[in-house]
């Protein structure tokens, strides 16, 4: 209905830069002739094959600004500008190289324990060798070996063997390990690990990546055994560009007549106010059960401290406002620092509120293996 094109492709990167500068090579023979014919020969940017009509899905691989390589490929008739045109929004698909739940693991270690224990080796350290992400893919297959064999020795003394007769050719014994990497059900580093008909384990948490002008930003959290994809609400930094703007203005013009009277030191409060409440947002839309527990406390920190402040600030306007229009004989001045009492009270009051909540139940991510059905 929407008429959009969504084109997959597995590439690589000096392919990726022809691609997106001259062809599709996405070709299937299901495709009548004529389309073939004219996909054969499509240029994906000179015949403006990106933007709101086209979803492409590229390899995860590829680097944020791949198309600086142009310059270094001779038969690419795109500028690295143009590459980078075409293939800008492009989405890709990454998953977690470790345990997105911080918990405890089947080593005891957790899987933050783990990364710090592991770059912290002295080869790491001393550069002998770089630090590799799926470290922790090792050292769980491991763990996933060891407890098959240890789970099949009762297995084989049935038949008075042990593993100490195994031999390659021993089609029994070579079953027998096989059933038991099937039964294999743990919490590992990497993830859970637990191995399907095809023998492979299924990320728990993966990612959805966009290219976004230079970088490549995750904008979403995709957990396929929950059937959930969890879209980040992080919202374009223009948000707050308005509150910035207002409050310069505020500032600049504070001894004007009608900025004056509105109290500016006040109208600073209830701008910053607007920021923190902005940042709640922001800190919302983070917040998922990929993210650690401080995020699950920080957001209504941050809401409830931004709304006391402006609601604090305005409240205080408005009573001065009152007692100087409702009184009957001359009051002594109503300052600043007299307003600014009663917002940190409020603040004060909210403060101690977030801070018993904290200790006494904050809330926190929970993550529940279940096991196979």
């Amino acid at each position: 209905e929407k008429d959009a094109r969504i084109i997959i492709g597995h590439f690589q990167e000096e392919d990726a830069l022809e691609i997106f500068c001259q062809r599709t090579v996405i070709i299937t023979s299901q495709l009548r002739e004529p389309i073939r014919e004219h996909l054969q020969s499509t240029k994906a940017y000179q015949h403006g094959m990106y933007g709101i009509g086209y979803a492409w899905i590229v390899p995860g691989f590829l680097s944020p600004t791949f198309w600086n390589n142009a310059v270094n490929v001779q038969h690419i008739n795109c500028t690295a500008q143009e590459i980078a045109i075409a293939a800008n929004y492009s989405l890709s698909i990454n998953f977690a190289t470790i345990n997105t739940a911080d918990g405890g693991t089947i080593s005891g270690m957790t899987p933050h324990s783990f990364n710090t224990r592991y770059n912290s080796w002295p080869t790491i350290v001393n550069r002998t060798y770089g630090a590799n992400d799926y470290a922790g893919f090792t050292y769980d297959a491991l763990w996933a070996e060891a407890i098959a064999l240890n789970n099949s020795i009762s297995r084989l003394a049935k038949f008075n063997r042990s593993l100490h007769d195994f031999h390659y050719d021993d089609s029994q014994m070579a079953e027998i390990f096989k059933q038991e990497m099937y039964r294999v059900n743990f919490s590992g580093i990497s993830n859970l690990i637990e191995f399907d008909k095809f023998g492979d384990v299924h990320p728990h948490t993966t990612y959805l990546v966009q290219h976004q002008g230079d970088v490549k930003r995750e904008v979403a959290t995709m957990i396929a055994k929950d059937n959930l994809i969890d879209f980040y609400k992080t919202a374009p930094n223009i948000i707050e560009w308005p509150a910035i703007i207002f409050m310069v203005y505020n500032n600049r013009n504070r001894n004007k007549r009608v900025i004056k009277m509105s109290s500016p030191n006040l109208n600073n409060l209830i701008l910053i106010g607007c920021i923190v409440l902005y940042l709640s947002i922001i800190t919302g839309g983070a917040i998922s059960v990929t993210t650690s527990s401080v995020l699950c406390m920080l957001a209504p920190w941050l809401t409830t401290i931004g709304f006391a402040t402006v609601f604090g600030s305005m409240f205080a306007k408005t009573y001065r406002a009152y007692k100087i229009l409702t009184s009957n004989k001359r009051i002594s001045p109503i300052h600043d620092h007299h307003l600014y009492a009663i917002v940190a009270l409020l603040v004060m009051a909210e403060t101690v509120i977030l801070t018993t909540w904290t200790i006494v139940d904050p809330m926190l991510p929970t993550y529940k293996p279940l096991p196979r059905e």
